[in-house]
């Protein structure tokens, strides 16, 4: 692949000068706006390799580990810092009481993130992961969350979303980077959450997946290169220096070291260039282009290439020559990675190296050093050790927090020559200092040029010169989840079903990984972070509000941070009546009444007619029901209440007169009614017998009322009518005849006194409240040997002039009449 200048070539940088060929393109950290110096490295380098197998590297923002002498990528983002899920180190034996570190105090975990091991009752270790070993081919380290084995622990100041300061800018902020899975696969990317926090991008180092979208993506990663030696990320910018990268055109601006960049298409042209700060003690003195088909040398203009389809991948490789001179003696000094001895106490080491290059004469030289560290950094002890040419000393700081200011080489120590090679005194410093929790981020970063030490800055100054190496020290975030689901709030782990969420931290350059609720996580002091909260709602429902999500301000030591997602949910409540299976002419499912009350309580929150719809609460119970708007209504009977789902997710809970909405549930409940037509009644009553002087002796006239009435105000009805002369013995029928009163309907029994039983009505139909009386005329004559118990209506059955009416072969009324001549009053009794 050919490459071609994009511009006219820079003069190289002047040794010792601070060199930005494009501070636009930075993404590290800046300094403040006073300070007239290069901006603040975001990690810090170690002096030496402690893993002998080479791991993936560590984009920067991350407490640094101890790294091979190899180039890494640059420190631009913040990363997510697992901590190992190990009981810590004891603290160190020269470690005062009165020095001990302060306590978080201990919350509970979430239900959704157990505890794994004991709570500790202080703060949690943090255990950085290892470095990488060439920087050319740059992974993403696991995004695995402390386990400190329970909740996070809250400071004295809980952070909160970033204020403004004076000047209108937050305090902290920052971009949050990619990551692994916690099981260490391939990395878990969140594109597009539902609610975003400021500066989250989507995409992830080393990110090969591509998008929908054109079909070339451009990932650039940097390496280092300090005095002709393979260096780290960190260890360049304990130095001061900081690197980034330009990119034109840039889909995704700004550009971001080790992030691909999509948004290309197959065959588009971009100009690569890099920018840089290089710092008190380095220059730069060349750069270089490294792909899969070579190394191209490249200039401060930077560089242009022709994408392929897929993933084009590059490494720009910054040659630096690092130390300050005077005449023959040069100066330097590099921050090893600090370790946590004990929670809250940190060890961190320094070298310092003194150089004569001259070959024909001995130079002398005193060398002083100074641990300029933040204010809330106190010092436990402090010392060094001189090794290399010449003979060994060592020495202590007596009282470091009152004089940080110690001697390692007094005015006039000689540092010898060599005709063949450069005569060396190596100083090694290391100090233990306890960091409070409520400790502020800004004393535990490292800005150079701040006017005042912060980190673990460390100063040596030989005769005239002045070399500083600085490490960050990491501060701790935990983040808890709380749910305001319509005005009720709920502990992340005990919302209801359907709500779910995934956490999004910063984890590596330009992207975003899962993280895990009230873990632990942990990014260097001068690393803004920006959290994150990917909502899963059930249809619905939408999110409302974010709260506690963006920036992370006010950063301390130890932080808790309490995401609460505002979510509005609305459930519908549909009544509706269906006509009933027997259809009743005039009734409409508009004469009705529906209605759903919250149970225990007396004033319904839907009501109205078929079709009438409200919001109601998700998880209560609503007790359903109908009254009819019309006379009648108590013909017919309540059906069972069917509800189904019109829109929504999840389970619907209901019952035969109930239902229980969920959240954002749309639900539709119907009744049917049935009509039960009320039972035709039927009476009879016996008039007082009469004698008929002109018939003869001992004949009789009696008369019979028999009345049918339908109650029914809905509907009429037709029914069977029989009627039964069920007289005593030595009572005989002359005649019977019955009529239907206002009607021609009209008939006699044929042989009554063989067939006592005639059939009135069949099939007769009868209208809404509607009675048919019947009007029976019987004639008799007594036997004179008829015995009086006969002629009563007391004997029983088959006693007096009794009558029987039945309806429908079930209802019957029965009347009796006695026969006046006993002395006996005439009687009607309807069974």
């Amino acid at each position: 692949m050919g490459w071609q200048g994009a511009g006219a070539t820079e003069a190289e940088p002047t040794e010792q000068a601070e060199y930005w060929d494009d501070s636009a393109s930075a993404t590290a950290v800046p300094s403040p706006p006073e300070a007239p110096e290069s901006s603040a490295p975001a990690s810090s380098a170690p002096t030496q390799s402690t893993s002998p197998t080479p791991a993936p590297p560590a984009p920067s923002g991350v407490t640094p580990p101890a790294s091979s002498p190899s180039p890494q990528p640059p420190a631009v983002d913040p990363v997510v810092t697992p901590p190992a899920t190990q009981t810590p180190a004891p603290a160190p034996a020269e470690v005062p009481p009165s020095t001990a570190p302060e306590v978080p105090p201990a919350t509970t975990p979430p239900a959704t993130t157990p505890p794994a091991t004991t709570p500790p009752a202080v703060d949690p270790p943090v255990v950085p992961p290892a470095t990488g070993t060439d920087g050319t081919d740059p992974g993403v380290p696991p995004a695995e969350p402390t386990d400190p084995g329970a909740g996070p622990a809250d400071p004295a100041d809980p952070p909160t979303p970033a204020d403004p300061d004076k000047d209108g800018k937050k305090d902290d902020g920052g971009q949050p980077g990619s990551d692994e899975d916690p099981d260490g696969s391939t990395p878990d990317v969140i594109k597009k959450p539902v609610t975003e926090a400021p500066d989250v991008v989507d995409g992830a180092a080393g990110d090969d997946s591509g998008s929908d979208g054109p079909a070339a993506q451009l990932l650039v990663d940097l390496a280092w290169q300090i005095n002709g030696r393979a260096a780290t990320s960190e260890e360049v910018a304990s130095l001061g220096v900081n690197g980034g990268l330009l990119i034109s055109p840039d889909p995704n601006n700004p550009a971001r070291v080790g992030v691909a960049q999509s948004g290309y298409e197959d065959g588009s042209e971009v100009a690569i260039k890099g920018s840089i700060s290089t710092g008190k003690q380095c220059r730069l003195v060349s750069r270089s282009m490294i792909d899969g088909d070579g190394t191209e040398s490249m200039t401060d203009a930077g560089l242009t290439t022709e994408l392929d389809d897929g993933l084009n991948r590059y490494t720009i490789r910054n040659n630096l020559e690092c130390g300050q001179s005077e005449g023959d003696l040069e100066l330097m000094k590099t921050a090893g990675t600090p370790e946590e001895r004990a929670p809250g106490v940190w060890t961190v080491g320094y070298d310092i190296t003194v150089t004569n290059t001259s070959d024909d004469a001995g130079e002398p030289y005193g060398l002083r050093d100074t641990l300029d560290f933040g204010p809330g950094v106190s010092i436990i002890s402090a010392s060094w050790e001189r090794t290399g040419d010449g003979p060994s000393a060592s020495g202590i700081w007596p009282a470091p927090d009152t004089n940080r200011t110690a001697t390692l080489a007094p005015a006039g120590t000689k540092l010898g020559f060599d005709t063949d090679r450069d005569i060396v005194h190596t100083y090694h410093v290391e100090a233990v200092v306890s960091v409070p929790s409520g400790t502020p981020a800004a004393d535990l970063d490292c800005r150079f040029n701040s006017g005042r030490g912060t980190g673990l800055t460390s100063s040596a100054q030989l005769n005239g010169l002045t070399a500083k190496a600085c490490q960050p020290l990491p501060v701790r975030v935990a983040v808890e989840q709380d749910w305001n689901i319509n005005g009720t709030h709920y502990r992340g782990g005990t919302q209801p079903k359907g709500f779910d969420s995934a956490l999004l931290m910063p984890a590596g350059p330009g992207g975003v990984a899962k993280g895990e609720w009230g873990a632990w996580y942990a990014y260097d002091g001068g690393t803004p972070v920006s959290l994150a909260e990917d909502l899963e709602l059930p249809t619905g429902c939408e999110a409302a509000g974010m709260d506690g999500a963006g920036r992370v301000g006010r950063l301390k030591s130890i932080n808790t941070v309490t995401i609460v997602a505002s979510v509005k949910c609305q459930q519908l409540l549909t009544l509706v009546k269906v006509p009933s299976a027997e259809p009743v002419r005039g009734v409409s499912p508009a004469d009705w009444n529906l209605s759903a009350t919250p149970r225990g309580e007396a004033n319904p929150a839907v009501a109205g007619t078929s079709g009438v719809a409200a919001e109601v609460a998700a998880g209560t119970t609503y007790n359903l029901g109908e009254s009819p708007r019309f006379v009648g209504g108590a013909e017919f009977s309540p059906g069972r209440w069917n509800c189904e789902l019109t829109g929504g997710t999840g389970q619907l809970v209901y019952g035969e007169t109930s239902v229980t909405p969920g959240y954002g549930q749309q639900i539709a409940c119907q009744v049917a009614s049935d009509w039960h037509a009320p039972k035709l009644r039927v009476t009879t009553s016996a008039r007082e017998p009469v004698r008929s002087e002109k018939a003869g002796d001992g004949v009789w006239d009696v008369s019979y009322e028999v009345a049918v009435q339908n109650p029914s105000v809905m509907s009429g009805t037709n029914y069977n009518l029989m009627d039964t002369l069920d007289f005593g013995p030595g009572i005989n029928i002359i005649s019977a005849k019955w009529m239907l009163l206002g009607s021609d309907n009209a008939g006699e029994w044929i042989r009554p006194l063989r067939n006592p039983a005639q059939l009135l009505a069949l099939d007769r139909t009868i209208g809404v409240m509607d009675t048919h009386v019947y009007l029976i005329d019987v004639r008799i004559r007594v036997d004179k040997e008829t015995p009086a118990a006969a002629l009563d209506c007391f004997g029983g059955n088959r006693t007096g002039l009794a009558n029987t009416a039945t309806l429908e072969r079930t209802v019957t009324a029965r009347a009796c009449a006695a026969i006046p001549g006993n002395g006996l009053e005439n009687a009607g009794s309807p069974r």
